[in-house]
C-alpha cells in the first residue's frame, strides 16, 4: 500500500485538501497526518486535528506522496527548522510534494521550488515574495514541475486531479514506494 503524508500546520485550510483525501482513499492509500510535536491543531474553520505523528520523529522515506494545505501560515511555521529539515529529507528521497494556496510557501521556505514553475496566489506572493525569488511563477491554477505540484487556495478540484494524474505517471524510479 502506498503511503501519504499530509502536513497539517495550524489554522490550515483542511477544504484545500479533502477531495484529494477522498480520490487518496479510494485508491487504496493510505495517509498520515503530521503535525509539528505531534501537537493537535485547529483548522481555519475550527476543526480539530489529532495528527496520527510528529513529524520531527517521522522518516521522510516512508512516504511516496507529501501534501500541504494552504490556511494561515506564520513565519514561525516557515522558520521551524524541524520542518525545514523534514521537508529537504524528503525531497531528497524524491517523494512526490503537492501543496495548495499558501501551502506553497512552506515548501518555497525550505527551498524546495527554486528553478521551478510553481502556481501562487497574488497575496502570497506579496507576502512572502522573498521565498519566490528563485522560482519561475505562473499565472494558472495548478503547475506541476517535475515531482512538484502546486496550486492557487481556490483549485482545489484541479489540485486533487493533478495530484492523481502526477501520482499515476510520474517514473517509478524517480520515487519511493512505502
Amino acid at each position: 500500500m502506498k503511503s501519504a503524508a499530509f502536513l497539517a500546520l495550524p489554522g490550515c485550510a483542511i477544504w484545500q485538501v479533502a477531495h484529494l483525501q477522498r480520490l487518496l482513499k479510494a485508491h487504496d492509500w493510505s495517509m498520515w497526518t503530521l503535525t509539528m510535536g505531534a501537537k493537535e491543531v485547529d483548522t481555519d474553520g475550527g476543526l480539530h486535528i489529532t495528527p496520527d505523528a510528529n513529524l520531527y520523529d517521522t522518516f521522510p522515506r516512508d512516504f511516496s506522496l507529501l501534501f500541504v494545505a494552504g490556511g494561515h501560515v506564520t513565519e514561525r511555521e516557515l522558520g521551524d527548522p524541524g520542518l525545514t529539515r523534514f521537508l529537504r529529507q524528503y525531497d531528497a528521497a524524491g517523494g512526490l510534494v503537492a501543496s495548495i494556496g499558501s501551502g506553497t510557501t512552506v515548501i518555497a521556505a525550505a527551498g524546495l521550488i527554486g528553478g521551478l514553475h510553481v502556481a501562487v496566489d497574488a497575496e502570497c506572493l506579496q507576502r512572502f515574495s522573498e521565498l519566490f525569488t528563485h522560482a519561475i511563477v505562473q499565472e494558472s491554477d495548478v503547475v506541476q514541475d517535475g515531482s512538484v505540484l502546486t496550486a492557487c487556495a481556490h483549485a482545489e478540484a484541479g489540485f486533487a486531479n493533478g495530484v492523481m494524474r502526477l501520482i499515476e505517471t510520474y517514473p517509478d524510479t524517480r520515487r519511493r514506494h512505502s
